[in-house]
């Protein structure tokens, strides 16, 4: 249970009490593990806006749930998005990216690229039929956070320090694989055997 409650600290806004410094360190590797239950979690609360909003015309119901999954979590993902995008598009050495990122201003570039992905996630949401949306919302949910668990145990960390490095440096094999066959057996559930070729593809 502590476990899931780290994960679920880590990737929401939900209160859980603790800090992340005060967890050991094979509980913060352990975590991992529920990483794409905490995902399936946020899915389905995505899916019950979806539900709620159903009366609503398709764009609003899309600009909805953008901001429902902002909220959820507390824009970690888009924050994210953005350092990297100023960072990476700053023709700059590692030690430059890494400054910039750092920086907590955005960055034309930054904000450029927010714009354009929020645009594009806003219009295929839109453009779902309400029988793939609720799927479609809790595979995303679920394989994005999987993803994050599997970049912890195949990367090295860029900082000294960092928020994500006591992930990374915890990451075990086992449990990415768990994670990895929950997320499998969801896309099966949800998507038949066509589910298991997108998440192949993904």
């Amino acid at each position: 249970m502590k476990r899931f409650l780290l994960a679920l600290k880590f990737l929401t806004i939900i209160p859980v009490p603790g800090k992340l410094g005060t967890y050991s360190p094979d509980n913060v590797g352990g975590s991992l593990r529920y990483f794409p239950l905490v995902g399936a979690l946020i899915g389905v609360i995505l899916c019950l806006v979806a539900f709620a909003a159903g009366a609503m015309p398709g764009l609003a119901v899309a600009a909805l749930l953008l901001a429902a999954s902002f909220i959820l979590t507390g824009g970690i993902h888009i924050d994210g998005f953005a350092d990297t995008c100023d960072g990476l598009c700053s023709g700059k050495a590692k030690d430059g990216i890494l400054k910039i990122m750092r920086d907590s201003h955005i960055g034309a570039m930054g904000t450029a690229c927010v714009v354009i992905i929020l645009f594009l996630k806003l219009s295929l949401i839109a453009a779902m039929p309400s029988d793939l949306l609720w799927r479609s919302l809790i595979l995303m949910s679920i394989f994005s956070r999987w993803s994050q668990a599997l970049s912890c145990a195949v990367s090295t960390y860029a900082r000294k320090k960092g928020k994500a490095e006591l992930f990374i440096a915890n990451a075990n094999h086992k449990d990415i694989l768990v994670g990895g066959l929950f997320t499998l057996f969801i896309f099966f559930v949800l998507g038949g055997f066509g589910g298991i070729v997108v998440f192949s593809f993904a």
